[in-house]
């Protein structure tokens, strides 16, 4: 008898699985029944978790026709995440701990299977602390090179000497007082977005560049500290007052920008200034103190109308023009100004009298002039009999 012929092996594909039929019979045979292979979990763990941090990982399984659909069958997955029906885990989780939980897959054949699962989430890592909490999530901890500046910060937000601080509550920080601690680094204050008042006068800071992104900064107090460079400063726009005395820098062009200045404070001490040009911009001026500096002219305080107190002690003055037209002045301190010899931009100046006060103190001022200032009901102080 001659053998039946075999068919030919046919290759079925279904979803992602595989499946080689074997088509050894005869015509006569019945249809053949497909068989999937048993459906399984393989995922056995999941990749720990940092809470603050976005996690996303892949359930998998394997058998059954290829085609899945997974849920959470029992407890539940940490607060932040979530399940997809394609077997993502994604999200992400608030709260650091252990969490248990049952997942669950179908396939299109009818089959199903559940494995329960755990995952660590673990509490925040810090960031360096040259890091910005923009890059992160609000639960991040910030750090601090020095210190001395991080309990001042912890101390600002409210929490325990050494409790962590997270994003979101140095984002909440709008005053820091951390005047003589002994600060030598402000990296990490970077991250203080909403501070509109710091108060960081008599440190070693000599490097300011992590202020330059807090553009909030209203009132700034840095004088007694060694700093060589303004340049940091010259975004902070919306500043209203900034006291720099006794600092090594001496190129005030950085501060041509801080148009909204009422209050400047910058005392020559070891470093004195002649070039002040770079001040002519700053026509919001309500006090300037300029003290100890090297300043011989008054040209680039011209258009500050609206400038009221002007200090000026111990410069090296011999024209005052600048000030002639001013009308707000009211007080006007020349003492040890050797070489200032001519008043004249005082005298002729109408909103100078009955109750301003000047000082002439220390300056080649004649008593004659002295007097006809007095004439104008202003209080001189001079060395006139």
């Amino acid at each position: 008898m001659r053998p039946r012929p075999r068919r030919r092996r046919t290759l079925w594909v279904f979803g992602l699985t595989v499946m080689t039929l074997s088509a050894a019979c005869s015509k006569a045979d019945g249809p053949t029944e497909i068989q999937f292979d048993p459906l399984a979990i393989t995922t056995t763990s999941l990749t720990p978790a940092e809470a603050g941090a976005v996690y996303d990982e892949t359930l998998s399984a394997t058998g059954g026709d290829g085609t899945y659909a997974w849920t959470v069958a029992q407890g539940a997955l940490p607060a932040g995440l979530t399940l997809s029906s394609a077997g993502s885990v994604s999200g992400t989780p608030a709260a650091e701990g252990s969490y248990s939980f049952t997942v669950a897959v179908s396939s299109g054949d009818g089959q199903s299977a559940d494995r329960t699962l755990s995952l660590d989430v673990a509490a925040p890592a810090p960031l360096a602390p040259d890091e910005l909490c923009s890059d992160h999530s609000p639960t991040a901890l910030v750090s601090f090179v020095d210190t001395n500046l991080t309990a001042r910060v912890r101390a600002a937000v409210g929490v325990g000497s050494s409790d962590p601080v997270t994003c979101a509550q140095a984002a909440t920080v709008a005053s820091l007082t951390a005047d003589g601690r002994g600060i030598q680094s402000l990296v990490g204050i970077q991250n203080l977005t909403s501070l509109s008042s710091a108060v960081l006068h008599e440190n070693s800071i000599s490097d300011i560049s992590p202020l330059s992104g807090l553009t909030s900064l209203i009132t700034l107090n840095l004088y007694s500290n060694p700093i060589e460079d303004l340049g940091p400063l010259s975004g902070l726009t919306d500043l209203d007052v900034l006291v720099l005395w006794d600092i090594p820098a001496t190129d005030l062009s950085p501060l041509s920008s801080l148009t909204n200045l009422t209050f400047l404070e910058y005392w020559g001490s070891g470093s004195p200034v002649s070039d002040i040009s770079a001040l002519a911009s700053l026509t919001s001026l309500v006090r300037l103190f300029l003290q100890g500096n090297a300043v011989a002219n008054l040209d680039a305080l011209s258009n500050m109308t609206a400038l009221r107190d002007l200090d000026l002690d111990d410069n090296l003055l011999t024209d005052i023009g600048g000030i002639a037209a001013l009308p707000e002045l009211s007080l006007v301190m020349l003492m040890g100004n050797a070489t200032l010899s001519d008043i004249s931009a005082l005298l002729n100046n109408p909103g100078i009298g009955t109750g301003d006060g000047v000082d002439l103190r220390g300056t080649a001022v004649s008593c004659v002039e002295v007097t006809a200032l007095q004439a104008k009901g202003v209080n001189v102080s001079s060395d006139c009999p």
